[in-house]
């Protein structure tokens, strides 16, 4: 764990919903919240709600859900990096784009753009 990640984690557990924080040698840090039932949560509310208090050096990678058979727990999961330098935000949906993402990054990004245009 490198000092970005120890100063985000500590902040992360300290003053926010997150339950749990899990640090990655890539440089990507997890952060879970458990829950039991949704109660009209989605991984695209919690990304949503870490990027209210996500500090700007860092970008939103990914979210997703986990989710386990009782009495395993289950978890909505925001990926983040350090190092963001844009942020645009959809309806329903924000990101913060890193531009040194990866090609396999950015066609996840660009497949997600298009399911959300054929919800719409």
């Amino acid at each position: 764990m490198n000092k970005a990640q120890r100063q985000l984690k500590t902040f992360a557990v300290d003053t926010t919903s997150v339950d749990r924080v899990v640090c990655h040698g890539d440089g990507t840090v997890e952060l879970r919240r458990h829950f039991f039932y949704h109660h009209g949560m989605t991984p695209e509310s919690w990304g949503n709600e870490v990027l209210d208090w996500l500090p700007e050096e860092w970008a939103l990678v990914s979210t997703n859900e986990v989710w386990q058979a009782w009495p395993k727990d289950s978890w909505f999961v925001a990926t983040v990096r350090e190092h963001a330098t844009e942020t645009k935000r959809r309806e329903g949906y924000a990101v913060r784009i890193n531009h040194s993402m990866t090609d396999e990054e950015y066609d996840h990004y660009s497949e997600i753009d298009a399911i959300l245009a054929e919800v719409r």
